[in-house]
């Protein structure tokens, strides 16, 4: 069963979503689509697996089905594998997934409680979580409340992961921590955040592209203070590192994660994406105030809590999951 795929080759959420299906056989023929800001990393796959819009034919030749995550990016050769008797299959973004779409996909696939509330009776759906690659991604126990790490990655609309504010919030932190925050060199907003006049010692900025385990290798809390998404990648991976992860109070994140840690919103703003939405906002203060209330304590639990959590999410655990539902999908028979 051949099951090909659309877009970035990018250091981003989608990009590594992409890579990481392909990596695991699930998708197993690309098409990537540049993007307009972000460097391409052409060697995460496989030149024979690997087609240009001018070969769409051949991409499309023999195709199973196509595997979307998030958009189409090319809707053209969306509509024209439907044409074939391709099967459409979408795993959304809650806050970014078109609606209506310009092809109706035959399945979506539900990796976040808000896209099932969403998509749920709209289109043929089943609820499956988002792997993750523990070969990426390895536990390791965190015993103290120490360092703590903020990954701000290209910094979403609107710094959704609340990097403007963690820094922020350092102003009123009693507590001698070490912060380590990270950030893509090749988005300007972050560049500009991340060199920024700072006086604080406890402050170790990162402006560089850092591997996929050094992400996780370092550090005992991973805090943000997200005020939007469904489904938040960094978070999970944060979680099956073993970290105690402290991000905000808010629907779905505290349907999955320990509550404990999470920091409370002062208010919620509509915003307007490919939907309207409501959007957290996370004070300075409030982030101040959790990361003093557990400087130095015991996050084991937490650390264990994590292992736990990564082997029921874990590529083992779920891949024969989206095998069957693809499968059947292909079939036409009922998820």
């Amino acid at each position: 069963m051949d099951v090909g795929s659309i877009g970035y080759e990018t250091h981003s959420g989608i990009g590594h979503l992409m890579r990481d299906f392909y990596r695991n056989g699930i998708v197993t023929r690309v098409m990537p689509v540049a993007h307009t800001k972000y460097a391409t990393h052409t060697g995460w796959y496989d030149m024979r697996d690997r087609f240009t819009y001018a070969q769409a034919d051949s991409f499309l030749s023999g195709l199973s089905a196509l595997l979307l995550f998030e958009t189409g990016f090319k809707w053209d050769i969306v509509a024209a594998a439907k044409r074939r008797g391709v099967r459409i299959i979408l795993i959304p973004n809650y806050e970014w997934t078109l609606d209506p779409l310009p092809v109706t996909p035959d399945l979506v696939i539900c990796g976040s409680r808000l896209d099932t509330d969403y998509f749920a009776g709209q289109y043929n759906t089943v609820d499956i979580p988002i792997p993750v690659d523990t070969n990426t991604v390895v536990w390791r126990m965190r015993e103290r409340a120490r360092v703590f790490v903020h990954n701000a990655g290209h910094g979403q609309l609107h710094f959704a992961k609340g990097t403007p504010q963690v820094l922020e919030a350092m102003q009123y932190v009693n507590a001698p921590i070490r912060l380590i925050v990270r950030g893509q060199p090749d988005e300007p907003r972050i560049a500009e955040l991340l060199a920024s006049p700072c006086d604080d010692s406890r402050i170790e900025r990162v402006a560089r592209e850092v591997t996929d385990r050094e992400l996780w290798e370092e550090g005992d809390v991973f805090i943000n203070a997200e005020s939007y998404n469904g489904m938040s990648l960094m978070l999970q991976e944060a979680f099956a590192a073993g970290m105690m992860v402290m991000t905000t109070d808010r629907y779905p994140t505290n349907t999955w994660l320990p509550t404990e840690p999470l920091i409370a919103p002062s208010t919620y703003r509509r915003t307007k994406m490919a939907r309207e939405l409501d959007v957290a906002v996370v004070t300075p203060q409030a982030i101040a105030e959790k990361i003093d209330a557990w400087y130095d304590r015991d996050i084991s639990t937490f650390s264990y809590r994590g292992r736990d959590w990564s082997a029921a999410h874990s590529w083992t655990a779920l891949k024969s999951r989206y095998v069957q539902a693809i499968e059947k999908t292909v079939r036409q028979q009922p998820i």
